[in-house]
């Protein structure tokens, strides 16, 4: 998959990365499209159901985030600033 944007893919009940990316977006000006998992195929990406996967828009795997925590927003920012500041 290649796209213009940053692309997130998340597991079947990584739901709160919607408004973490969302929130991130917002605030930094950025477009990262997001995708929700079917049960089960978390683990072609190497995640838990929580867990996420962001992509950077020449295909390679920026970040990945085994599970959701109270940490999340903090793990996507960090990720995004070593890849643009880079």
């Amino acid at each position: 998959m290649c796209n213009r944007n940053f692309v997130l893919f998340h597991g079947s009940k990584g739901t709160s990365w919607n408004s973490v990316v969302s929130s991130v977006s917002q605030h930094h000006n950025l477009k990262i499209d997001v995708y929700k998992l079917d049960a089960g195929k978390e683990s072609a990406l190497e995640i838990e159901s929580s867990g996420a996967v962001l992509i950077r828009p020449d295909g390679y795997v920026a970040l990945r985030v085994m599970k959701a925590n109270h940490n999340s927003e903090h793990q996507l920012l960090q990720g995004l600033k070593q890849i643009l500041h880079a």
